[in-house]
C-alpha cells in the first residue's frame, strides 16, 4: 500500500489556492508526499474555532494560517491612523485568542503580510501579535515582508486579481510566499542536521593557505557572509566542524592572525585538518562526537571532494560551495538545510557543552 501523504491545511483571510499551487509544486520536486487543502474562503475564525473544522481535524501534516491587516479592518482605513491601529488590535487580539484555543497537535505557521503599504504604526501591532503568542508549543510566526525581501520581489500588490479574485499579491509575491511555507514545512520534517562539517581553502576564503600563506589567502565580505551563516548555525546549535586537507598550523594561522575572520577557531567543536581523506575523517569525527553519520550536512567547493563524500558517505547531506565568490551570500540565504524554525535555551548551548 502507498504511503498514506501528509495534509498542509491552509486558512486565511484572502483567496489561498494560488498559493497552495505553489506549495504543491514543491511538494512534487522535493518528495514531501504532501497534499494541500484550502478551507472554505474568508472562515478563518471558524477554522479555529470549530471542533469539526478541517483545520483542527487535521492530524497529519501541519497547518498554514495566512492574515494580513487589509483584510482585519474595515475597508479605507488600511493605511493606519489612530483609529486603524485600533481596530487592528483588537481583530488580532481576536486572532492570538483563537489560535490559543487550538491544542496543536501538529506545526502550525502563521504567515503575517505582506502588506500592500507597508505603515510602521501597524507593524507594531503586529509585534504585539506575535509576542502575545511567543513560546506557544508548535505555533511559529512568519513575516511576509521577509519573503518579498528573500526573494527580491520588487512589486507586491496586484490590484486587478485582488479587486475580482481577492488574490492580493502579484505571481511573485505568491511564488515566494508558497516558497516560504514549503521551505518551513521542509525544515519541520527533515533528518535534522547536527553537524555542519566545512571545508577551508576556497570555502572560507579565498587562495590556497599552504601555497598563499596566512597573509595571502583572501578574506572578501562574500566568504565572511558564509561565515557569518556559520556561527549563526552554531548559535542555533549545529556543531561546526573543519575538514581540510592542509597543515593545521597554517590553517590555524588564518584564524589566528586574520582579524576579517568571523569564524573563529573556538567557534569549531572539532575539526580534522591533514592529507587523509575527507569521508574517512568525517566517520572519525562523527563517532568522536557520538552522533550519527546521517546527521552532517558536508560543505566543500571542490566537486572531487563532494563526489567522493556521496560515494563513501550518502547519507552525509553534502552540497557544493559555489566556486565564484559572488554567489556566496545568495547560496548562504538560500540554502533550505540551514533553517532551523525554533531555537531553544538548550539549543543554544549545545556547542559550549561539547566543547
Amino acid at each position: 500500500m502507498p504511503e498514506e501523504r501528509a495534509l498542509l491545511t491552509l486558512s486565511g483571510t484572502y483567496t489561498l489556492d494560488p498559493i497552495a499551487g505553489v506549495v504543491d509544486f514543491w511538494s512534487e520536486l522535493l518528495g514531501l508526499n504532501l497534499a494541500t487543502e484550502v478551507t472554505p474562503y474568508g472562515q478563518l475564525f471558524q477554522q479555529l474555532l470549530d471542533p469539526g473544522s478541517a483545520l483542527r481535524r487535521n492530524r497529519a501534516g501541519a497547518n498554514i494560517v495566512c492574515l494580513r491587516h487589509e483584510d482585519l479592518i474595515p475597508r479605507g482605513h488600511e493605511k493606519g491612523g489612530a483609529q486603524a491601529i485600533v481596530q487592528l488590535d483588537t481583530r488580532l487580539a481576536e486572532v492570538a485568542s483563537a489560535l490559543l484555543s487550538v491544542e496543536h497537535v501538529l506545526p502550525c505557521l502563521v504567515l503575517i503580510g505582506p502588506s500592500v503599504d507597508p505603515n510602521p504604526s501597524l507593524s507594531i501591532a503586529y509585534e504585539g501579535f506575535a509576542a502575545s503568542l511567543q513560546g506557544v508549543p508548535n505555533l511559529f510566526i512568519e513575516q511576509g515582508a521577509r519573503a518579498m525581501e528573500r526573494y527580491a520581489v520588487s512589486v507586491v500588490h496586484d490590484a486587478a486579481s485582488d479587486r475580482f479574485g481577492h488574490v492580493p499579491f502579484t505571481t511573485e509575491a505568491v511564488a515566494a510566499m508558497g516558497t516560504t511555507i514549503a521551505r518551513w514545512y521542509a525544515a519541520m520534517v527533515r533528518t535534522p542536521v547536527k553537524v555542519v562539517a566545512v571545508d577551508a581553502d576556497h570555502t572560507l576564503w579565498s587562495g590556497v593557505v599552504g601555497e598563499n600563506g596566512a597573509d595571502g589567502v583572501r578574506i572578501d565580505e562574500p566568504y565572511r557572509v558564509l561565515q557569518r551563516a556559520l556561527v549563526e548555525q552554531e548559535r542555533c546549535g549545529r556543531l561546526v566542524c573543519l575538514l581540510s586537507k592542509n597543515e593545521e598550523a597554517d590553517v590555524r594561522a588564518v584564524f589566528a592572525s586574520r582579524p576579517e575572520m568571523v569564524l573563529q577557531w573556538s567557534d569549531l567543536v572539532a575539526h580534522r585538518v591533514d592529507w587523509n581523506p575527507k569521508p574517512g575523517n568525517l566517520r572519525d569525527l562523527m563517532s568522536g562526537l557520538e552522533l550519527g553519520i546521517d546527521s552532517a550536512l558536508f560543505l566543500d567547493d571542490n566537486p572531487v571532494e563532494c563526489a567522493q563524500m556521496r560515494a563513501e558517505c550518502p547519507t552525509v547531506l553534502t552540497v557544493r560551495v559555489p566556486v565564484e565568490p559572488d554567489q556566496l551570500a545568495s547560496f548562504s540565504e538560500h540554502l533550505w538545510l540551514f533553517d532551523q524554525p525554533r531555537v531553544t535555551a538548550e539549543d543554544q548551548g549545545r556547542a559550549g557543552k561539547y566543547r
